[in-house]
């Protein structure tokens, strides 16, 4: 890996994942990972680091063992005395992280865990320290009735809106379709992957780190990641402005293609959909509904391009329809 981390090392590095640096370090690392480089090479880091995951306990890492490979790799003498070192270093440092990682690990298992199901799209949450979650209608959250520990952990299944109270020392993660969303305080719209749409998180303000097993990025205000067919991450801009209709109730379509707008549509109202029509798919509409039913944008839209729509149960068909 080149190594474009300048004056930041892998130990300070380290502390950042964990969360364990003061906030004038933490200020320093922040703006150090504004760079793109930079980002990458802490996100190679982070991928090492999890895979230390898997150790079950310290004692049990055959230090032994991994020094006499070391001491084998540098017997030639056509390495250097630092080069070695960092080898070493790095040997000592995810055997560290194992066992912080294994001593930590659950320790915000302890005390009374809350279920909630929403009823309607909108339900709000309010928890312990002060973070209010907008849940669409059936998403379930589970989160502990008070935070303990060094870590505010919640899960989430469905979608949800995120205004996390800014707390520093204890850093605020969301569990959601094998993936986890670390912030310190933010706002966010975070779907987890079901039959009608997959895993999608927007960012609205501050800062989050989004990681599976194997991968981790950061997002920017006005980004969104989500998962492609194989689960790896892939992050953008955000271009969709009706991804938070199901709290809004609003939809401005420009020039919008129907397949877009059926979208937005599924996503808000928890449907599934298909054309009969794969021409009329792609016709334009430019048009706002706000606070309107389903069944009122539905006859909307049939007025308007003489289409059919019909609804069974979460199945909604499409039939004819032309464009203007």
């Amino acid at each position: 890996m080149n190594d474009h981390r300048d004056h930041i090392d892998e130990t300070t590095l380290l502390k950042y994942y964990l969360n364990q640096l003061d906030q004038e370090a933490k200020t320093a690392v922040d703006k150090w990972l504004e760079q793109e480089e930079n980002s990458k090479a802490y996100e190679q880091w982070v991928r090492i680091w999890q895979k230390a995951d898997a150790v079950e306990d310290f004692e049990k890492i055959d230090v032994e063992a991994n020094w006499q490979r070391f001491q084998q790799s540098v017997g030639t003498g056509k390495q250097s005395f630092w080069s070695a070192w960092k080898v070493a270093a790095s040997l000592l440092l995810v055997a560290a992280f194992s066992f912080i990682i294994v001593k930590y690990n659950g320790q915000n298992e302890s005390g009374t865990w809350i279920n909630y199901q929403a009823q309607a799209n909108d339900d709000l949450v309010t928890l312990s320290d002060g973070t209010q979650v907008w849940l669409k209608e059936g998403a379930t959250i589970r989160y502990p009735q008070e935070f303990v520990g060094s870590e505010r952990p919640v899960e989430l299944t469905g979608e949800a809106y995120f205004d996390v109270a800014h707390n520093v020392e204890k850093p605020f993660k969301v569990t959601a379709s094998e993936t986890t969303t670390e912030v310190l305080g933010t706002s966010f719209n975070l779907r987890s992957a079901s039959e009608i749409a997959p895993l999608e998180l927007v960012l609205l303000t501050g800062k989050v780190r989004f990681s599976t097993e194997n991968e981790m990025v950061i997002l920017q205000p006005g980004q969104k990641v989500a998962l492609n067919s194989s689960g790896f991450i892939t992050k953008a801009a955000n271009d969709n402005v009706n991804y938070l209709a199901w709290r809004t109730g609003l939809f401005v379509f420009e020039n919008t293609s129907m397949e877009q707008v059926m979208a937005d549509l599924a996503n808000a109202y928890g449907f599934n959909y298909q054309f009969q029509s794969a021409t009329f798919s792609s016709c334009p509409l430019t048009s706002k509904y706000e606070q309107e039913s389903l069944e009122d944008i539905f006859l909307s839209l049939e007025v308007l391009f003489g289409a059919q729509i019909t609804q069974t149960g979460d199945q909604v068909t499409v039939i004819g329809g032309q464009c203007n």
